[in-house]
């Protein structure tokens, strides 16, 4: 696995092996996307600069899902569903998934959206060298504060992918150690849940595959989608890849 396997090209589209067509364009004009979602009565913001990556400001109407967001405008229906994908894993919400109201379930509270308008940009997240891992032959970190996780070989970088962590009230605690387990099915009797791809740090807390509503949204442990977590699954060992939570 390389960084130029596990590019942002490549993660955004479900999964990190994906080849976008040779004839999309995956750069888009903010001011026709604009007036695209103008059109269609979806409300837009500024367009700002997040991990490195353009993005526009969209609102989310109540009982729609991002998909229905991105069927609206025409530019982000040329390349459909892949657009939507980047647009729900930059946000950290199944694409899926409409916004509702606090308290429901299966709905995500997102009401403003990020929606990448560069998806030939890496995104700057992580540093690109850590050192201080050099003599590990991988290691995962996630990052509480920007709520995505990397995946390093050595001191490289090689990818990164959206996750969620606690709740307030429920936070997820920063510790570092080995990765005690790997489960590809498992029981939580704490949650009561059945969780996916699950990567042990300890006793109670894991990094598992599931429905992402947004970020910060888990009852402690870290979430990422199925897809992504799969992929880091088999990339790291029980009593030998190093983890960070921080």
């Amino acid at each position: 696995m390389t960084k130029k396997i596990c590019s942002w090209t490549l993660l955004i589209a479900a999964l990190l092996f994906f080849e976008k067509p040779a004839s999309a364009d995956y750069k888009l004009d903010p001011d026709r996307l604009r007036e695209e979602f103008s059109r269609a009565g979806i409300k837009t913001g500024k367009t700002v600069t997040v991990h490195g990556i353009p993005c526009l400001e969209a609102e989310l109407p109540i009982g729609k899902s991002v998909a229905d967001l991105c069927r609206t405008a025409p530019l982000l229906r040329e390349e459909f569903p892949s657009r939507a994908k980047s647009t729900g894993y930059f946000n950290h919400v199944n694409f899926k998934l409409e916004r509702g109201e606090k308290g429901e379930v299966f709905v995500t509270e997102a009401n403003q959206l990020l929606i990448p308008l560069d998806t030939t940009i890496f995104p700057v997240i992580f540093p690109e060298k850590e050192k201080r891992f050099a003599g590990w032959k991988n290691t995962l970190v996630i990052d509480r504060k920007a709520q995505w996780g990397a995946l390093y070989e050595g001191e490289d970088y090689i990818a990164c992918f959206p996750a969620a962590t606690g709740a307030p009230g429920r936070e997820t605690p920063a510790m570092k150690g080995i990765v005690q387990g790997k489960f590809r099915e498992y029981w939580s009797e704490k949650h009561q849940i059945a969780m996916s791809w699950v990567v042990q740090f300890s006793a109670e807390i894991c990094l598992y595959g599931g429905l992402m509503e947004g970020p910060r949204t888990t009852g402690g442990s870290v979430r990422g989608f199925p897809e992504h977590v799969k992929e880091i699954y088999e990339c790291v060992e029980a009593g030998k890849t190093h983890f960070e939570i921080r």
